[in-house]
């Protein structure tokens, strides 16, 4: 169980965005997402925004992009150095956003920010998002809606996205597959800066397996889930919750070569 809800809070923070053209230093979105796994309700909360700009060596405008999750009071911020021109692409996932970043910056609650190299965030992250995004989803376009938020009314493109995905996690000498089988909706609309959407609901089932029996563990069972996200405010003004310089996490050794 532990594993399936910590899957879903980091589901709640990377549902497909739309990045948007019309995005600015200073913008900020707030979002709250409301996920039932079997018995449990869990609640998060997530802020995205661009707090910052910088020009690389060639002269092309870069972006911080900081991410705030907040379950219970248990905070994770994320902050990505990324070309301001990935806010031009439409309707790009999260793990295809990510790859553009050049630096990452993470801070985990009253923990101290860290800077980690990118390849490895890179590693660590492309394996959670397998279990989020299935790139061969089936598409469904579903028209137009106007929803209320609490934000007011908003008119919308609504998409619908069936899909199936999976990831491997490790638990000492043995290897879990996790794989979420999804029904998600997602209402679209450009009125919402960074992530262009303002609702997000998802039906789901978690399944974990393993090759081999867990020793004294029962099987795992399969878990259904729901989950509803929508937007709460937004706005200009911006600033980075992460004050202090992150400390530098070095690369890890390249393992040799067998043989030397």
């Amino acid at each position: 169980m532990r594993i399936v809800v910590a899957f879903f809070i980091l589901l709640c923070s990377i549902s497909l965005l739309e990045a948007q053209t019309g995005a600015a230093v200073g913008d900020w979105v707030s979002l709250k997402a409301t996920t039932m796994v079997g018995p449990q309700t869990i609640e998060v909360k997530q802020r995205h925004a661009i707090v910052g700009e910088e020009k690389d060596a060639e002269g092309k405008l870069l972006w911080w992009f900081e991410t705030q999750i907040d379950m219970g009071g248990q905070q994770i911020l994320t902050k990505l150095l990324v070309p301001a021109s990935a806010f031009g692409e439409t309707e790009v996932s999260s793990a295809q956003f990510n790859k553009s970043a050049r630096r990452w910056i993470t801070k985990m609650g009253d923990q101290p920010a860290v800077e980690l190299p990118v390849e490895e965030a890179m590693k660590q992250f492309q394996g959670m998002m397998g279990l989020a995004e299935d790139p061969n989803a089936k598409v469904t376009e579903l028209g137009e809606e106007e929803i209320e938020t609490p934000k007011g009314k908003m008119k919308c493109t609504k998409k619908g996205y069936q899909g199936k995905a999976s990831m491997e996690q490790a638990q000492g000498p043995i290897v879990m597959t996790i794989t979420n089988t999804y029904d998600r909706t997602i209402w679209r609309t450009a009125a919402v800066p960074i992530v262009g959407m303002a609702k997000v609901e998802e039906k789901g089932l978690v399944e974990v397996s393993t090759q081999v029996p867990m020793p004294g563990t029962p099987p795992p069972q399969p878990q259904e889930t729901h989950s509803l996200t929508v937007v709460e405010d937004f706005g200009q003004g911006a600033k980075s919750a992460i004050t202090e310089e992150p400390a530098a996490v070095p690369a890890p050794a390249p393992v040799p070569a067998p043989g030397k």
